[in-house]
């Protein structure tokens, strides 16, 4: 993910990135948690494996491929 970014700012939005994912993750044993109260362990795991996939693929859908592409082509700006 880190050639999505351009140079000037990819060491911090790369960890950016990386934490904001860390701060959802250590929201999610609590939701985990108050959810199993309603649907059960196994019904709330499957409630989060299931965002995990609808998240995997927007991103697949969203973002733009770069293999195959130089570094050199991913600064130029898009037309």
């Amino acid at each position: 993910m880190t050639e999505l970014f351009p140079n000037a700012v990819r060491g911090v939005a790369q960890g950016f990135c990386y934490n904001v994912g860390r701060g959802i993750g250590a929201v999610f044993p609590a939701l985990v948690g108050f959810l199993a109260g309603r649907f059960g362990l196994g019904g709330a795991i499957v409630i989060f494996a299931f965002c995990g996939f609808a998240v995997m693929l927007a991103g697949l859908l969203l973002l733009p491929e770069t293999k195959g592409r130089s570094l050199a082509s991913l600064e130029a700006p898009a037309e």
